[in-house]
């Protein structure tokens, strides 16, 4: 087996859902890594803290005895031991370290030592991060990109999900963990801005690899705290449009699946009770949040809405009261602010219609 991943391999390897092993400390791995990569670390966080400071003191020779000392002989095959199940669960196809230097090296050595083979990453993790920008631009300077834009609300993300069985496909907000409006943190945590950035430019990577023009959805350049890449955002900001129009009535009835009711799910799932009273919590917590935008006294409207729709779901498990409060966020508030956004790009729009007929045309 090759010692080394070069560059050049990257694209297959990423395109083809390889698996790397990180054995970079447990920080470095949590700010920016790899989508898809897991995390041994041949030094953890106090370790590496401690050989850098002796590096800045005494020079690379007594930093790399400390490290030496700090991994010493149990400790080293309990590391050992950790990459090797790793190896046999995930089976990835290399590793890599930060710069592809020394301690991708040892744990390279080591983990052959074991009785196995992995090559490590030429340049580390720096040597990835650089590639996948690369591809960044690339792909903004040569692909043809396609919006679905659309009234909060309209089912863009079912759209681009039913579209994604046979078109290159870039799911934004799932790259955000995100549905990009006022309750859109429905699925917890957000990314890191590198996790964020890896995780997206992978995804257009694997969609350019298709073939033909990449289809995203309209959206603002902050997805909750992720922010787009200028350079995406300045190619999505040129590129024509399909508007998805569908009526008040249906967009209240998904927006009551995919928010209400997933929520009521979600906590459900976690076994903790009062999964009604808790969805009612973070509506209201949410609305609160976005006071200055929505206005005193629309922020209060809602969030008596919100308490009478809680409280007959309690009492009659009925999700039908939760419509008015929907209603009044959609039509007093979202709408105009999508309204204002499209008259600004109209000349942009090449297609228009129901989600089945966008489909068809597209």
């Amino acid at each position: 087996m090759a010692e080394f991943i070069e560059p050049s391999e990257l694209t297959e390897l990423f395109l083809n859902g390889a698996t790397l092993l990180d054995v970079r400390a447990e920080s470095e791995f949590e700010r920016s890594a790899v989508p898809g990569a897991f995390n041994i670390p041949l030094l953890r966080d106090a370790e590496r803290a401690a050989v850098g400071t002796t590096y800045k003191r005494a020079g690379q020779h007594a930093a790399i005895a400390l490290g030496h000392d700090l991994v010493h002989s149990g400790e080293r095959s309990l590391r050992v031991d950790e990459w090797i199940r790793g190896v046999e669960t995930y089976r990835p196809v290399a590793l890599y370290c930060a710069r592809g230097g020394l301690r991708s090296e040892i744990s390279q050595r080591w983990i052959e030592e074991s009785g196995l083979s992995l090559p490590r990453v030429r340049g580390g993790y720096k040597t990835i991060r650089n590639y996948l920008l690369q591809e960044l631009k690339r792909i903004c300077d040569s692909a043809e990109f396609i919006l679905i834009n659309g009234k909060t609300g309209s089912g863009k993300t079912r759209l681009l999900s039913e579209l994604s069985l046979s078109h290159p496909v870039v799911d934004l907000e799932g790259c955000a963990n995100h549905r990009g409006s006022t309750f859109g943190n429905v699925y917890g945590g957000q990314p890191t801005p590198g996790n964020f950035e890896n995780a997206l430019i992978l995804a257009l990577l694997r969609a350019d690899a298709k073939g033909g023009r990449i289809i995203l959805e309209a959206e603002s350049r902050k997805i909750g705290w992720c922010t787009l890449p200028l350079i995406l955002w300045e190619k999505m900001e040129q590129s024509p449009v399909a508007l998805l129009e569908v009526s008040l009535e249906e967009r209240v009835s998904l927006l009551l699946e995919d928010y209400v009711l997933f929520l009521i799910q979600r906590f459900q799932n976690d076994g903790l009770g009062r999964a009604s009273e808790r969805v009612g919590e973070f509506l209201k917590e949410a609305t609160l949040k976005n006071e200055k935008r929505l206005g005193s006294e629309r922020t209060a409207r809602l969030i008596m809405l919100i308490d009478e729709a809680t409280k007959e779901h309690v009492n009659t498990g009925s999700l039908e009261k939760h419509r008015e409060w929907i209603e009044l966020l959609l039509s007093e508030y979202y709408d105009g602010f999508y309204q204002r956004h499209i008259e600004r790009s109209t000349s942009k729009v090449i297609l228009r219609g129901s989600a089945a007929e966008l489909k068809e045309l597209l």
